[in-house]
């Protein structure tokens, strides 16, 4: 799927993980240890032009996802320059390019996994991930503007 924010475009390609009942955070999902949002290949984003996540800068180009989810602190999320990987092991943090730290927001059930745009203004947007009853929310400023 993809997304324009100003004169970026976000295009993610990932696998829906489906909870079909289980306790997904705490379990299925360990607190504490690097975990793909995702199912079979890593989770893939790629951006047009470089961007701002959570305030921080991320360069244009294509990245795998991780997240690491705490039971009681903000969860970091790991943009990774091992892009093409499958989702087990993670490739390690040689390949980090970019880490940010989220606290995650209660949400309604979401059966099957999903990343989406819930608000895009101007050159920000929200992409959320969402999954179970929890939903990691990531700011991205998309602030490149055309020449003249």
């Amino acid at each position: 799927m993809t997304q324009n924010v100003a004169f970026t475009t976000i295009a993610v390609s990932y696998g829906r993980p489906v909870a079909r009942g289980r306790v997904l955070f705490g379990a299925l999902v360990p607190w504490d240890s690097v975990w793909h949002p995702g199912a079979d290949s890593a989770t893939r984003v790629t951006f047009s032009r470089d961007v701002l996540v959570e305030g921080k800068p991320l360069h244009s180009g294509e990245y795998s996802l991780w997240l690491i989810p705490r039971e009681h602190a903000p969860w970091t999320v790991i943009f990774s320059r091992a892009a093409h990987v499958f989702h087990k092991p993670y490739p390690g943090a040689r390949f980090d390019v970019l880490r940010v730290d989220v606290t995650p927001q209660q949400a309604s059930q979401m059966e099957s996994f999903a990343i989406y745009f819930p608000s895009v203004l101007r050159d920000e947007a929200e992409m959320r991930l969402h999954w179970g009853t929890t939903a990691v929310p990531l700011h991205i400023k998309a602030p490149f503007q055309p020449h003249e």
